[in-house]
């Protein structure tokens, strides 16, 4: 999959997220609505799960939007020709100019700017669909995020965090449905090819 359907995958899934923690914090507000529809969700949204245990600042949603983007399009960082490879220097080296210049905490701007090119560039020593593309790039991916932006004093981490292993593993499944698909594909048309020949 390209990265443009890559960055479609992650729309759709930072959207479908946006409106989860909408609707999770919204209980009341959908309760109250004079449709008989609402009231009968009443029972689902007294489960335990819409109980949040972190803060939520909707003021940041445009960032969860983006980094949810950014997390559909970063296991290709250790492919040399896509996109956000490419990117992947200048975008570091501008989020961290911006982040100086946003930053009440310059010297930790300075530090998440530095482990940023760091990582993409041990990246881009990886083979491609390797590491970055199971469990242990998954997780890496979130502590690095995480700890990005507590450092960075951001109301709402694990929130942003989830935003972007959301998008992160919305480019790993697409690529396994891709892939899976390519090979049905293929096989289907070598097995009409051997029909024909006959």
């Amino acid at each position: 999959m390209n990265y443009k359907g890559h960055l479609t995958v992650g729309l759709a899934c930072a959207l479908a997220l946006s409106l989860a923690l909408f609707v999770a914090v919204a209980e009341d507000l959908f309760l109250a609505l004079p449709l008989p529809f609402f009231s009968l969700l009443h029972p689902f949204f007294s489960l335990p799960f819409f109980s949040l245990p972190f803060s939520l600042d909707f003021k940041e949603l445009p960032l969860w939007i983006l980094i949810c983007l950014f997390g559909s399009l970063a296991p290709d960082l250790d492919h040399k020709h896509s996109k956000i490879h490419r990117w992947s220097y200048t975008g570091s080296v501008s989020f961290g100019a911006a982040l100086y210049l946003l930053s009440h905490e310059p010297f930790q701007a300075l530090a998440v700017t530095a482990a940023l090119v760091l990582t993409v560039f041990l990246l881009s020593r990886l083979k491609h669909r390797g590491f970055t593309h199971h469990a242990p790039g998954v997780v890496i991916f979130a502590v690095l995020l995480y700890a990005a932006f507590s450092v960075l004093n951001f109301s709402s981490p694990v929130v942003v965090t989830g935003f972007g292993v959301a998008g992160y593993l919305s480019h790993l499944a697409a690529d396994f449905f891709s892939t899976r698909s390519k090979r049905k594909a293929n096989k289907a048309s070598k097995q009409t090819g051997k029909r024909a020949s006959k």
